[in-house]
Formats: C-alpha cells, sequence, structure tokens
C-alpha cells in the first residue's frame, strides 16, 4: 500500500515480472487514471477482480494509502489486491493489450510467443527457476 503514497505518474511491477522487449502498450496507457491486471483466475468469474502484480496510476491516489491507514482492522486472505479491488474503479490491461501474460495461466499452457512482452509470474514456478534465457 505504500506505493500508493508516491506521485504519480507512477508504472508499477512485482519483482518476479520478466520484460521482454518494449511492451507496445505504454503511450496509450499515459491517457489512463488507474490500470491493472485482471485477476487471471478470479477474473474469469468475475470481470472486476484484481491481481496487484502491475499497476500504473497516473492520479493522486494517496486517498487509497490514508483510508487503507485508517482501518489497522482490515485483514483479507487476498491482501492489497483485493483493498483495492473493493476501493477503486480501474481499467484492466488485458482489456486493451495481449502482451501482458501469465507464465502459469498462459505461457504454460501454449508455450512462449513472441507478442508476450510482459511475463507475470504468481506462486509458483518463480523466474528464478525458469531457463529465462530459453524464454
Amino acid at each position: 500500500m505504500e506505493l500508493f503514497r508516491l506521485r504519480p505518474p507512477v508504472l508499477y511491477f512485482d519483482l518476479d515480472t520478466i520484460i521482454r522487449g518494449t511492451p507496445t502498450f505504454l503511450d496509450e496507457m499515459r491517457s489512463k487514471d488507474f490500470v491493472i491486471m485482471r485477476d487471471v483466475y478470479r477474473g474469469k468469474r468475475d470481470h472486476k477482480a484484481m491481481q496487484s502484480s502491475m499497476m500504473y496510476f497516473n492520479v493522486d491516489m494517496t486517498w487509497l494509502y490514508d483510508r487503507y491507514i485508517e482501518q489497522p482492522e482490515f485483514k483479507d486472505p487476498g491482501g492489497d489486491q483485493i483493498y483495492i479491488e473493493k476501493n477503486v474503479r480501474a481499467e484492466y490491461f488485458q482489456d486493451f493489450t495481449n502482451e501482458v501474460v501469465s507464465y502459469k495461466a498462459d505461457v504454460c499452457k501454449r508455450g512462449p510467443l513472441a507478442t508476450d512482452k510482459v511475463v507475470i509470474f504468481h506462486g509458483e514456478p518463480r523466474p528464478w527457476d525458469q531457463n529465462i534465457l530459453a524464454y
């Protein structure tokens, strides 16, 4: 949640993310207020489900941090992404690009594609357990 104290614009990736080449959607994203990943699993049944592996915001989000700090009792097993989901209206990367993919849900099933510019690792396996050079 500390991330939301930063002054925009902010583009955030979890540390277990691989960026391959230059994503083409970066310019388009600059016109958007808040963009986040749709959860790769929950998002299939709940189109508004969020996954905080990758986020972009171009507006002041300190209000979200402040609200979170005012609610120390918030303990959701889904963590920060559930809190964000309950409090923020967002656009989703998957709605305007096919370059953001899940390693586990996409790449493991179909193999790597040249269009996979941002590969999100969530849970197991981790990027450091893979032969990244072969990817």
